[in-house]
């Protein structure tokens, strides 16, 4: 999806999101409240498995792999009623600095599009700026502050 030409997620196909909207009711408004996400739209970083949805850890190399099963909390997230839909961009195996990847190129900053979000969270942070989407679900563990200068990057420069 190109939001403005930002670049930072691939949607699942249509009919995955479309059929998770109407199991919980939508637009009719005859489904019981799944829980506390019922119809929250929800971007999944590109390392985190979802089933039926292609995870290509933001590399090109691995177009193609669908996953059988949800991660874990990709399974608790949709049980609590979240819509998932689709991956967010990231650097290849999230290893780099700068959002480029093999699979999306390069994203861009939805504030400034001659800056790149940075980092592996690239597509995330552009994202939930960019985009209506509420909640995305990250697997990071390395902490991004002091990666590069917060100036570079994203909607925390002026």
């Amino acid at each position: 999806m190109s939001g403005r030409a930002i670049d930072v997620i691939s949607l699942a196909d249509r009919p995955q999101p479309v059929s998770s909207v109407e199991s919980l009711g939508f637009p009719t408004g005859t489904g019981a409240l799944v829980g506390p996400l019922h119809g929250i739209p929800v971007a999944v970083k590109g390392q985190v498995e979802t089933k039926g949805i292609e995870t290509r850890f933001g590399c090109v190399a691995l177009s193609g792999y669908v996953p059988e099963k949800d991660a874990t909390i990709v399974a608790k997230m949709k049980e609590a009623g979240a819509i998932i839909l689709g991956k967010t961009a990231m650097p290849d195996f999230a290893t780099s600095w700068f959002g480029y990847s093999s699979v999306n190129g390069e994203p861009k900053n939805p504030y400034d599009l001659d800056r790149d979000p940075d980092g592996s969270s690239a597509g995330t942070g552009a994202a939930i700026a960019g985009i209506s989407q509420r909640l995305e679900l990250e697997k990071t563990l390395a902490a991004r502050s002091g990666c590069r200068p917060a100036s570079t990057a994203s909607s925390t420069s002026a």
